[in-house]
């Protein structure tokens, strides 16, 4: 009994000691109701979980300068205060679908450049010629379900195109020409001419000038334009037969669901065309007849006519602001 009674004092020296301890450890004594903070966050760090954070708005930029976030819809320009449209493509750029089925035609490339079909007014198609893979796309990708086929490499890489498209909440937007045949040319090039025969458009007043057609027209009491005259100005935006990159079946022109006509001013300021200008080359396609280009395409400018070259071709002359023809001399010098 007399040794427990000598321990009790050094009992109790240790038991203080300890309560001094734990009183004094950092961030104060631990209280019944308090929770020990993990040394590594476990909790989920989402947006909307936390109340004060309400997450990126569509639209906001990454805090790491990376590509837009795949859910924000794009807004169409029109904003003469919006920043300039960077086309420049990105080596690490992220489909904002699962684009994997579809990567082998995205990626197609070519040993040589002079592989890549070029059709233009002086490298035109013959009478006979057919794309050797021709498939008609799914009614849901074209304009009101019309039937237009494309070569099945371009209707894949295009495929994934549109997916990526509506995925960036872009819906409106469908394909509305294809492949088009010889005899559908011949047919559509006489029906231009024709037209411009039975007055004179904009389009006339766009090619002569506003002299030209005052002198030989509208002074003269003439208000339906010459055959010459006509098929020269359907020239300016219609291929003849043979000479229209359509008959390729690589090339398809846009249109969205609230246009009334296939025309610059309509497609330009939609947010498809904004969305194209960005994204477009990373599927292989290209804007085929490019603004202030006319001499070297041959036609005018078509913000809503695009070609797949593939990927690597398309990156190349996007990053560049070349059109085909451009790209394709540099091989033969």
């Amino acid at each position: 009994m007399k040794q427990i009674k000598s321990v009790l004092p050094l009992l109790l020296i240790i038991v203080v000691l300890i309560g001094a301890l734990l009183l004094v450890r950092p961030g104060g004594p631990l209280m019944p109701n308090d929770t020990p903070e993990p040394d590594s966050p476990s909790e989920d760090t989402s947006p909307g979980t936390d109340p004060d954070d309400e997450g990126d708005e569509p639209g906001d930029a990454p805090d790491d300068g990376d590509d837009p976030a795949p859910d924000a819809p794009l807004d169409p320009p029109g904003n003469d205060d919006d920043p300039p449209i960077d086309t420049t493509p990105g080596e690490d750029y992220r489909y904002s679908y699962d684009v994997t089925p579809y990567l082998p035609a995205i990626s197609t490339s070519f040993a040589n450049k002079e592989d890549i079909l070029l059709v233009n007014k002086q490298y035109p198609l013959g009478k006979y010629y057919v794309p050797s893979q021709l498939v008609t796309l799914h009614v849901g990708d074209t304009l009101y379900g019309k039937s237009i086929q494309l070569d099945s490499t371009a209707a894949a890489a295009l495929k994934a195109m549109l997916l990526c498209m509506r995925a960036d909440g872009i819906t409106d937007t469908f394909v509305t020409s294809g492949y088009r045949s010889y005899s559908y040319q011949e047919a559509n090039h006489n029906n231009h001419i024709k037209t411009e025969q039975s007055g004179i458009s904009q389009d006339a007043y766009a090619y002569f000038g506003y002299d030209y057609i005052q002198m030989f027209y509208i002074q003269k009491g003439r208000n339906k334009l010459s055959y010459e005259d006509a098929r020269a100005v359907a020239l300016s935006y219609s291929a003849e037969p043979g000479k229209s990159e359509h008959q390729s079946g690589l090339c398809v022109d846009f249109m969205t669901t609230r246009m009334t006509d296939l025309t610059n001013d309509q497609f330009e300021p939609t947010a498809a065309f904004h969305w194209l200008q960005q994204n477009a080359c990373q599927f292989g396609f290209i804007l085929r007849y490019p603004k202030d280009k006319t001499d070297v395409t041959g036609y005018a400018y078509e913000s809503w006519h695009y070609r797949f070259v593939g990927r690597e071709a398309a990156m190349e002359i996007t990053r560049r602001g070349i059109t085909l023809e451009e790209y394709l001399a540099e091989s033969s010098q």
